[in-house]
Parts: C-alpha cells; structure tokens; sequence
C-alpha cells in the first residue's frame, strides 16, 4: 500500500485506502511471515497469539459475510424458480382475459388494468413516409 505525503497531508490514514479484501490479505500475511520467521518475537506489545487474538473479530466477521453472501444467493435462486410459476399463471390470466368477450377482451378495461396496451390504443407501425421527394429548383 502506497501512501504519499500529500494524504498524509490531507488527513487520510494509511488505513483509509485499505480496502476490506486487502486487511484480510494483509492479516494473513503477518500471521504467516510473524509463524514463519519469528514465531517467540513480540511486536507492537504483543504476541502472535496476542495478534491473532485481535484479529479474531475480523476473520468472525468475514466469515458472517460470507455464509450471508450463500444465504443471500440460495434465497435469489430459489426466488428465481418460484417466479417462473407465477410467470405461467399471469400469462395464463392474461390469455383467458383476451379470449373473454364479457370483459372486452385485448380491448377492454381489465386488459389494460393489468398493464397492457388495449388493441384500439395501438399504434400501427405504419408510418406512410411522403412518397413524393421535392426537387430543388436551381
């Protein structure tokens, strides 16, 4: 992570550009370099069980997140599937409306409460363009 001067200067922490990808990342590297290397050392005032103490919330926390993010996913899908039954049923509902003549049919009232365009209110698509070019004089 690369802080300048100038953000120093502008009251930005060295953490403000840490996104919550990069403080896992982070994290992880200091446990695995602290193991590694230097496993008896402390640093900061604290041991590596210390830090990893500390860190503890965070990895909870991203662990909370991750198991909302499958929840969160299972609920789009399953909503995805029961919408294609709904999907029949006003298609359904819409197709019978059409075929009522007591309810005027693609025409009537009902038709366009359900937020279609009635057929009378249609424009055509034919737009009859000026057939006869005017010549320019010279």
């Amino acid at each position: 992570m690369q802080v300048t001067k100038g953000d120093l200067q502008k009251g930005m922490s060295k953490m403000a550009k840490v996104t919550p990808g990069k403080v896992e990342e982070n994290y992880e590297r200091f446990m695995v370099a602290w193991e590694n290397l230097t496993p008896t050392k402390s640093f900061g005032g604290m041991t590596l069980d210390q830090f990893k103490a500390t860190v503890l919330p965070s990895v909870d926390a991203r662990k909370s997140v991750r198991d909302a993010q499958v929840v969160l996913e299972g609920a789009i899908e399953n909503r995805d599937n029961v919408d294609q039954a709904t999907i029949k049923a006003m298609d359904a509902i819409k197709k019978s409306v059409i075929a009522d003549p007591t309810v005027g049919g693609d025409d009537g009232a009902l038709y366009e409460a359900l937020g279609f365009i009635p057929k009378s209110k249609r424009k055509t698509g034919n737009t009859r363009k000026n057939s006869k070019k005017e010549v320019p004089t010279p």
